[in-house]
């Protein structure tokens, strides 16, 4: 026994030995276990407790962790040790509940996240931004692409300003305005909506100032396109109505341009016409006046004019070749080119180069209305002119064929070639008919 006992002796002590050993080992690592469980515990709860801050889910509530502590020597929560093992004990899962919660609130967060990425890339697309550049589902690029989207948003904001300068610029011109408001959205708060942009509204007033102007330049644009037309006695237009209806703004300038040279034109012919106009009432009036004097001495010339009319039919006096004032006074007014004497010559009284005729001193007893005569100045031949009116004093003549600017007061007159072949050639005629008689 005592040959056992030295040698059991110390194999127990070394066994007891190694046994404290293995119980210090096991208890430290088990120690190490309950220190990292717990860890994980508590980071799952901060994890929860931080996803859950501002998503009001709950889940805060139901997943909570307190490590153990010299004054709490045990695990507290539904994280903690005594509530693995009483969920172990029921056998209830509610310990893989609680950690299925956290799970949860996990994925949905991230769920959340990449919806509002893909919400906020497509809606900065929307609005312009290059499409596949903004990424915010990236923890790496998410930082650098704040600053960018951020960028982005301020210069939309600079945008819409400027735009509506701009259009408030350009309203001024109309005056007219848009208001602000129709860049703000106005949120519900009864019915929980976002009400629609007032566009509509806030243009009304500037579009109707802006149509205004459009229907006065067209109304104007009209109105001077049938001031062409109605004006159609002047053949100088230097635009045209169809031209002025298809012109553009730049176009439409120039045209104006034209249509006040044309109109300043038409005044001048207007003013030349006034004074044109004033003249013929002045010759008209004197006209009137020496028809008026000499009326008197139509009724005295009467008796005179039978007494001549007599002698030439008994005699075949040409009383043209008659010098005696007096008695060419008393001779009758001519009826027909036979009369007229072939030695006919008279000089012009006065020339009208506005109106274009000339005043000669033969009268109705010499030349008679539609007869040729022409002018001659120191035996050279001028122009051929036409008398369109006689009187007992004075005739009137027209330009035939030449310049009236070519004529002066104090140009001889003689009868034309034509018309002197004309009458030599009726009395013939005559003379002929005489001899047939006798």
């Amino acid at each position: 026994m005592d040959k056992l006992g030295k040698i059991f002796g110390p194999l127990v002590a070394i066994l007891a030995i190694a046994a404290a050993v293995l119980s210090f080992l096991i208890a430290n690592q088990r120690q190490m276990f309950r220190n990292r469980a717990s860890t994980l515990s508590n980071t799952v709860a901060t994890m929860v407790d931080n996803l859950d801050a501002d998503n009001s889910s709950g889940v805060k509530k139901a997943v909570t962790f307190t490590s153990a502590s010299e004054t709490a020597p045990k695990e507290g929560g539904t994280l903690g040790w005594e509530a693995y093992k009483t969920s172990e004990k029921m056998a209830d899962n509610s310990y893989k509940g609680t950690v299925g919660k956290a799970t949860k609130l996990s994925n949905d967060v991230n769920k959340q996240r990449n919806e509002l990425s893909v919400a906020i890339n497509n809606f900065v697309v929307g609005l312009g931004y290059p499409p596949n550049v903004l990424n915010l589902s990236n923890l790496e690029t998410y930082q650098k692409n704040l600053p960018k989207l951020d960028q982005f948003l301020q210069a939309l904001l600079i945008r819409d300003k400027l735009v509506l300068e701009n259009i408030n610029e350009i309203g001024s011109i109309v005056h007219s305005s848009v208001s602000r408001s129709y860049m703000t959205c106005k949120y519900d708060d009864v019915n929980k909506t976002l009400s629609d942009y007032s566009v509509a509204p806030a243009f009304s007033s500037f579009k109707k100032e802006v149509q205004e102007v459009k229907t006065r330049e067209q109304e104007f644009v009209k109105g001077v396109s049938n001031s062409i037309e109605a004006i159609n006695e002047y053949k100088d237009w230097g635009v045209s109505s169809t031209e002025l209806r298809n012109s553009s703004a730049q176009q439409l300038r120039a045209y104006m341009e034209r249509y006040v040279a044309d109109c300043r034109k038409i005044g001048a012919k207007l003013a030349e016409m006034k004074v044109w106009k004033a003249d013929l009432e002045r010759m008209k009036s004197e006209k009137k006046q020496i028809e008026e004097r000499f009326a008197a001495l139509e009724t005295k010339n009467v008796e005179a004019e039978k007494k001549i009319a007599e002698l030439k039919k008994k005699y075949g006096v040409d009383m043209m070749e008659v010098n005696n004032t007096d008695v060419l006074k008393t001779m009758p007014a001519l009826e027909d080119i036979q009369g007229v004497s072939l030695k006919t010559s008279g000089k012009i009284l006065q020339v009208n180069k506005k109106l274009s005729f000339v005043m000669l001193n033969l009268n109705n007893k010499q030349v008679i209305k539609g007869l040729n005569l022409a002018v001659v100045r120191n035996g050279a031949y001028i122009a051929t002119i036409v008398i369109y009116e006689t009187t007992d004093n004075f005739a009137m003549a027209n330009i035939h064929s030449g310049d009236i600017n070519n004529l002066a007061a104090g140009d001889d007159v003689i009868l034309s070639a034509l018309d002197i072949a004309k009458i030599k050639k009726m009395q013939e005629n005559v003379g002929q008919q005489h001899e047939e008689e006798d």
